[in-house]
């Protein structure tokens, strides 16, 4: 079943004659080799790809709040982050990737996505604009949508610490995102303390 130049893609809706026609030969092909491809079934006039951006970011947000298994896809993020590749089997997980960026919003802004601190800091993970812009080609007026926000802090924590999110302790989170430079171990001053220990006790609650 060819597309015809002078159809549009309402005629190959499922419910006309040419919809039904084309939905009935798939069907067929696929009852008799379902892993054959399939010739001759090309796209209709006005097809689109379902996959737009934002289903992906539907995507995002859906990882978000189930499993957690979210990730950027590389240390500096474009456009689009991306789900993680799943974790291997023996890799120690502290806390789930979802509860340890909820925390840090929490901890961070109470979860405003339009929160802004005084030094410029903005969205709910309260981002300096020098390390947003470090990380991400993003404008900063991204930040205040939560989903890229975590994006990008999943970046720059990874960057800073050389490990993947769901490999690091509540503790090792908490010092990325505050306090990077004491990531070698130098001891922490009591507001660095106080700061860490807030977070690792909202990671457990």
């Amino acid at each position: 079943m060819k597309s015809h130049p002078n159809r549009t893609a309402a005629d190959y809706s499922p419910t006309s004659g040419l919809g039904r026609g084309w939905i009935a030969k798939a069907r067929r092909q696929k009852r008799a080799n379902p892993y054959a491809p399939r010739k001759g079934m090309n796209r209709p006039p006005g097809w689109k790809p379902a996959a737009t951006l934002a289903a992906l970011f539907v995507l995002a947000a859906t990882a978000l709040g189930g499993a957690g298994q979210f990730e950027a896809s590389s240390n500096r993020i474009g456009k689009t982050p991306t789900l993680a590749r799943p974790a291997t089997e023996g890799q120690p997980y502290q806390a789930s990737t979802s509860k340890l960026l909820s925390a840090l919003a929490q901890l961070e802004s109470g979860g405003n996505s339009q929160a802004k601190g005084r030094a410029g800091e903005v969205g709910e993970m309260q981002c300096l604009p020098s390390v947003w812009r470090a990380a991400t080609s993003l404008p900063l007026s991204a930040a205040t949508n939560p989903i890229t926000a975590r994006a990008v802090a999943i970046a720059i924590i990874e960057s800073r610490t050389g490990k993947r999110l769901d490999q690091l302790t509540p503790r090792q989170v908490a010092i990325a995102w505050h306090s990077p430079a004491k990531l070698n171990g130098n001891k922490l001053t009591r507001e660095q303390s106080q700061y860490v220990q807030r977070y690792q006790n909202l990671c457990t609650r």
